[in-house]
């Protein structure tokens, strides 16, 4: 039996267009203090350039949207949705490093109180574009002549990538049920 609470009916949808950056693994470390010929500088992590570009312009983006009148402050099932322009030969960025820096942008321009509310990712994932682009021509010459270009060219000009986020309330069904079902498996083997 679960306790619904009419200040959980809430549904946020968002669409940012950007090329969705990573967070976690475009770091830069730079020296902080040690200006005196015996002090130490002490180092820090910071994002890259490209990562700091779109969590300013993410927050911008929304800034210009309709958002909640305060901070939500109960845990939230947070899809997202990542398109981006990587072709079926490159590597994936990390699925959960993507969602670093939307989750810390939500949190600046106050969607939510603070990203450790997020209690799941359902059904969130990245799809790549390059893949089903109806602009990718075919090889004219070669050993592949008539089978299509891994990209259309327009990986940093293409304008279908973005993230769709939507936010609702977390439901602590899932979390109950599992719970119950690893406190049977304990037991079980205690037996």
């Amino acid at each position: 039996m679960s306790i619904h609470h009419p200040s959980l009916d809430f549904k946020h949808e968002y669409f940012i267009p950007l090329h969705p950056r990573v967070l976690k693994n475009s770091r830069r470390i730079v020296p902080i203090g040690g200006k005196g010929p015996d002090a130490k500088a002490r180092h820090v992590s910071i994002p890259s350039k490209a990562a700091n570009r779109f969590m300013v312009a993410a927050a911008g983006l929304f800034r210009g949207m309709e958002l909640p009148s305060s901070p939500i402050d109960e845990p939230v099932s947070l899809r997202m949705v990542f398109y981006g322009p990587w072709a079926a030969d490159n590597v994936l960025p990390d699925l959960s490093n993507l969602y670093q820096a939307l989750e810390d942008v939500m949190q600046r321009v106050g969607i939510i109180r603070d990203d450790t509310l997020v209690d799941n990712h359902d059904e969130s994932r990245r799809v790549r574009l390059c893949v089903f682009c109806p602009h990718r021509v075919p090889f004219k010459s070669g050993p592949r002549k008539g089978r299509l270009k891994a990209d259309c060219g327009a990986k940093g000009k293409c304008p279908y990538v973005g993230v769709h986020i939507r936010l609702t309330p977390a439901s602590p069904e899932p979390a109950r049920l599992l719970a119950l079902e690893r406190f049977a498996e304990a037991t079980a083997v205690v037996m």
